[in-house]
């Protein structure tokens, strides 16, 4: 597994450079909509690295090396939730940073990552299933359809929550947790969905 995650970094890190710088800064950000941006971002950067894969016939190469098709699914997943939490971590730092200038609330600045952390867990489990299953070319408009209302109806709920912080830290934090709940059960649901898409593939 962590040969399969080297291998996908050390191919983001040569082929998306400039992607990731602007991932870094956009997380480093206090604006919301760029935090956003970059969390759903870091949510498709393994389907690039699929991408490369098929490109590159290593689907067919990784048959014959001692790897199950379980290990190769989710180590796409698990390159999804690392890089989402490294965004979600600048984010932390760039608000605690902006809050402790601008004198302001910090827990308030850091109660909405959590809901666009779950939103860029819920794109990847939404679009990985027709990644795995029809590859990258085949599935790209599901995904792109997929994405567009993933990060539509993201931008909506943060700005929901944005408007509501006051509420949330005092009567919402059930909802909070249901819906961190749901996002957890619907990425497990997915990754088993996705290990039997690619069987079939094969």
């Amino acid at each position: 597994m962590k040969g399969l995650l080297l291998k996908d970094i050390y191919t983001l890190t040569k082929q998306v450079r400039i992607f990731l710088i602007m991932i870094i800064c956009f997380s480093l950000t206090p604006n919301a909509s760029m935090t956003a941006f970059a969390i759903c971002y870091s949510a498709m950067l393994p389907i690039t690295a699929l991408a490369y894969d098929e490109r590159s016939k290593w689907d067919k190469l990784a048959m014959m090396m001692p790897y199950s098709v379980k290990e190769l699914v989710f180590s796409k997943y698990l390159l999804g939730y690392l890089c989402m939490l490294v965004a979600s971590i600048l984010s932390m730092i760039g608000k605690i940073a902006f809050a402790l200038i601008r004198h302001e609330n910090m827990i308030e600045a850091l109660i909405p990552i959590l809901p666009l952390f779950c939103v860029g867990v819920l794109l990847q489990s939404l679009n990985f299933p027709f990644m795995f299953r029809f590859g990258v070319e085949k599935g790209r408009i599901l995904y792109l359809g997929t994405t567009v209302i993933i990060v539509v109806c993201g931008l909506f709920l943060f700005q929901l929550v944005e408007d509501k912080i006051s509420y949330i830290m005092e009567h919402g934090i059930l909802y909070v947790v249901i819906f961190t709940l749901f996002t957890i059960i619907s990425a497990i649901v997915s990754v088993l969905i996705s290990i039997k898409g690619y069987q079939n593939k094969e």
